[in-house]
């Protein structure tokens, strides 16, 4: 025997047009959530494998290496072709404040996130 419509056999009144739209909203949040979080934790590894790249370039960035470098690449010793952003001062500092900017909000929403369980 096949199965009726849930609207059917449980009729079609408002209360149940309503039960409908909420478990098809639920599904699409479940879904979404299901996702990002799925999303996240792989950028998160992919983040958290990178921190010694990060680390090696933070000490770089205050080296004498770096010093040298930017000299090197102030005097044409480097070519023009090769990317030097890594010797212009701004863009290594924003970066490490972005980084601790984002650093801070993983730990705020963290905290919130467990709070709120």
């Amino acid at each position: 025997m096949p199965r009726e419509d849930a609207r059917t056999s449980q009729g079609t009144g408002a209360g149940q047009d309503d039960r409908i739209t909420r478990v098809t909203t639920m599904e699409q949040r479940l879904n979404r959530t299901r996702d990002l979080v799925d999303r996240l934790d792989a950028l998160l590894d992919e983040f958290e494998r990178n921190e010694p790249a990060r680390r090696e370039l933070s000490s770089y960035y205050s080296s004498q290496e770096w010093f040298d470098d930017m000299a090197a690449q102030e005097a044409g010793q480097i070519p023009t072709d090769v990317p030097c952003g890594v010797l212009s001062e701004d863009a290594a500092f924003d970066l490490f404040g972005d980084h601790l900017r984002t650093a801070i909000r993983m730990l705020e929403l963290g905290t919130a996130m467990v709070k709120e369980r």
